[in-house]
């Protein structure tokens, strides 16, 4: 696999993870209710409303973001194995 097709991987995650992260992190109950998008109900179809996990999900998908962006900008040494 491509430099290239790994840091596309890359940035195609941070922007899952940016989107998830934001909209649970700041607005859960409206993550809860309207995750994937406004009108679905994926969320609330698996048990009552719970804020904490809400925001731990949100959490979790914001630290995802920064490992991603951070293996989306690491530079690759010339002649390295992880090419």
């Amino acid at each position: 696999m491509t430099v290239a097709a790994k840091r596309w991987m890359a940035g195609l995650l941070a922007v899952a993870a940016a989107y998830q992260g934001v909209w649970a992190a700041a607005f859960p109950l409206s993550f809860y209710n309207d995750f994937p998008a406004p009108g679905l109900h994926w969320v609330a179809a698996l048990g009552p409303y719970n804020e904490h996990l809400a925001r731990d999900v949100g959490a979790l998908n914001l630290a995802l973001l920064v490992l991603s962006v951070w293996a989306l900008r690491r530079p690759t040494p010339p002649g390295s194995p992880w090419r």
